[in-house]
């Protein structure tokens, strides 16, 4: 090494093989170097290496006292009138929550304003098209009508949480109607890009940044659509084809930030539910006649099959605002 410093980020930390050779490096008489700089993360987001919680009584001593007293109140500093200030102290913070007139502690709630990431995307309808906190970026809904034997809709979205339906009967066939809400232009308000994770939305224009494209057909019949709001794709009197963007650049349980005011639906690109912080998940499957796959597509799997018909279970995931248990 032939720089006089080295910077070694925090996760190297792990390998004990750099740990020694740290070691054997600062034993050498001769050392190339003599001046180590660590790093971890940023002045715009710095890291805590090391954080020792101490109750409050513990700092009554010498050392924090007499740096902060006046000339004539040192006499106070002697190591009987310290440990006397410290015990009562500890005794006001042990009565203090039982004493009645004292207030109840709160909780902490944090709050915080997000928006819907930037970009022009659709999302499958849930009750009602997400908000975001009074700005108007949800421009359009849409829906596409698909029939065909009701044996292929025998796993269908339930009727309470997302705006579908599902008539058994219509002129012979079974129809599916599947609603969307498209976002079709940023609000005013500052917008970040989508966070990273594993997840799917469908296609509108181009993909969000780091997403990337697939498709899936789906040979049912169809009937016309009573809006353009729809995401990309094929629309046909045979066949329906939905454009899709996708990721998946970090694990699930890592917790991403969307806008936690009302219930939404993204796709599962793994099978898995994507974490999003202030939200409960739940699986939910949409049985669809099985068709062509291509690109980087939402996560599907094979339904019952028989000589006539043979089905996939597209799978998305279901979002509410999280509520504690009350008991």
């Amino acid at each position: 090494m032939s720089t006089t410093s080295a910077a070694y980020k925090s996760e190297d930390f792990q390998d004990s093989e750099i740990v020694q050779k740290l070691v054997d490096l600062a034993l050498l008489e001769k050392a190339p170097f003599r001046k180590w700089h660590f790093v971890t993360g940023s002045d715009k987001a710095p890291t805590p290496v090391h954080l020792t919680l101490r109750r409050l009584d513990s700092f009554i001593t010498r050392e924090f006292i007499e740096p902060g007293m006046e000339v004539e109140c040192l006499t106070l500093a002697t190591d009987v009138n310290i440990a006397e200030i410290r015990e009562n102290i500890k005794t006001a913070l042990l009565e203090y929550p039982i004493d009645p007139p004292s207030p109840a502690f709160q909780p902490i709630v944090r709050q915080f304003r997000s928006d819907w990431p930037r970009g022009t995307y659709a999302l499958l309808k849930t009750i009602n098209c997400p908000n975001s906190f009074g700005s108007q970026i949800w421009y359009g809904t849409g829906k596409r009508v698909l029939q065909d034997t009701l044996a292929v809709f025998v796993e269908s979205l339930s009727e309470g949480e997302f705006d579908v339906t599902l008539d058994p009967e219509v002129r012979g066939w079974s129809e599916l109607t599947l609603r969307f809400c498209v976002k079709l232009a940023d609000s005013s308000t500052g917008q970040s890009d989508w966070p990273q994770g594993s997840y799917c939305v469908f296609k509108k224009r181009a993909c969000p940044v780091a997403f990337q494209m697939g498709s899936i057909k789906i040979p049912s019949r169809s009937v016309d659509s009573e809006s353009d709001a729809l995401p990309d794709g094929e629309y046909t009197g045979t066949s329906t084809t939905f454009e899709f963007c996708c990721r998946n650049d970090k694990p699930v349980d890592e917790a991403i930030i969307l806008p936690p005011s009302q219930p939404f639906t993204l796709l599962s690109s793994g099978g898995q539910c994507q974490k999003v912080a202030g939200m409960q998940s739940s699986l939910r499957i949409q049985s669809l006649r099985r068709g062509d796959i291509d690109g980087f597509a939402p996560f599907v799997t094979s339904g019952e099959t028989n000589r006539r018909l043979e089905r996939m279970r597209l799978h998305l995931c279901y979002y509410k605002p999280w509520t504690p248990n009350p008991f």
